[in-house]
């Protein structure tokens, strides 16, 4: 009887890339999932550096996933801060019209809290820019 060849690229492809939550597969499991003597598989791995293999994946893989939460956050960011401004703005221009119509009049406090309203978006868009660059 011939000994049973083995895909071990399979196999380590399996172990490097193994999505199992936490740890991933582990050596032993490997070989009793394909019946094939754990000392063999434990040989291939040493001699080809799965384990550092599989390290440099998952650290790779992290720092794309980092990469792209970043991207989709800054994204998120930009949105709503541009919707802000957006409203803020359409804000500004509704009060004025109403002022200048004198539907309303100007008391010291809605200039203190237009005031305001003007300084945080402008604050907002700078600080953003400003703290990510320290």
């Amino acid at each position: 009887m011939s000994p049973r060849k083995h895909d071990y690229d399979a196999l380590q492809r399996e172990y490097i890339f193994d999505s199992t939550p936490g740890r991933g597969i582990s050596l032993t499991e490997l070989a009793e999932k394909h019946g094939i003597a754990r000392s063999l598989i434990a040989d291939r791995a040493v001699a080809e550096g799965w384990t550092k293999k599989r390290q440099q994946y998952r650290e790779a893989l992290g720092v794309k996933t980092m990469e792209a939460m970043a991207d989709r956050s800054a994204a998120t960011e930009v949105a709503a801060r541009e919707g802000m401004i957006a409203l803020g703005l359409d804000y500004m221009k509704r009060y004025k019209a109403a002022l200048e119509a004198g539907e309303i009049k100007l008391s010291t406090r809605d200039m203190i809290g237009m005031a305001a309203m003007i300084r945080t978006l402008m604050q907002d868009a700078t600080t953003s820019v400003i703290g990510r660059e320290e």
